[in-house]
């Protein structure tokens, strides 16, 4: 199962994500989209709700049990300030796939929590799904470099310690 969370947009590149997923042919998969989906999307929503592959959820707030449930976060956004999904995903145990575009992609080390794909690129962002698919061992492992990466690296104290250290080194120029 792969997830996206945000608003379905195409700010997000949702459209990129939709013509990955029917670029690839995975058996016993699923899409799930969560979140508020935008007027611009919803002619685009149309041409893929025949897919019974793809669930556009709408809006949760049980995305810690939906993130649990899957196997793989993507967010392909075509920019986004920082994507704080990405890190929600990585700290429930998910590998993502995110694109070059996130802030949130700093958190990511390729190959080890996950990959970053450029934006627009749906073969791009298929081959990275594909991956995912083809390799659990891998995904699996992915995942629980994810979770360490955010939960060891991310806490409150530790941003706290980078954003005095980013404003002392200011100050010291």
């Amino acid at each position: 199962t792969f997830v996206f969370a945000g608003n379905v947009a195409l700010q997000k590149g949702v459209q990129y994500l939709l013509e990955a997923w029917s670029r690839s042919e995975f058996v016993a998969s699923e899409l799930l989209l969560a979140g508020r989906i935008s007027e611009n999307m919803k002619i685009i929503k149309r041409r893929y709700n025949r897919d019974d592959t793809i669930r556009f959820l709408g809006w949760r707030n049980d995305m810690a049990e939906i993130y649990t449930n899957s196997d793989v976060f993507v967010l392909p956004s075509l920019h986004d300030g920082f994507g704080m999904v990405v890190t929600e995903a990585m700290a429930n145990g998910l590998p993502v796939i995110v694109s070059e575009n996130i802030g949130a992609k700093d958190c990511v080390r390729e190959g080890v929590d996950g990959k970053v794909v450029p934006i627009r690129d749906s073969e791009a962002l298929a081959q990275a799904m594909r991956y995912m698919y083809n390799n659990p061992e891998e995904r699996s492992q992915m995942g629980e470099n994810a979770r360490d990466q955010i939960t060891s690296n991310f806490t409150e104290n530790d941003y706290g310690d980078r954003i005095f250290s980013e404003y002392q080194a200011m100050i010291n120029q």
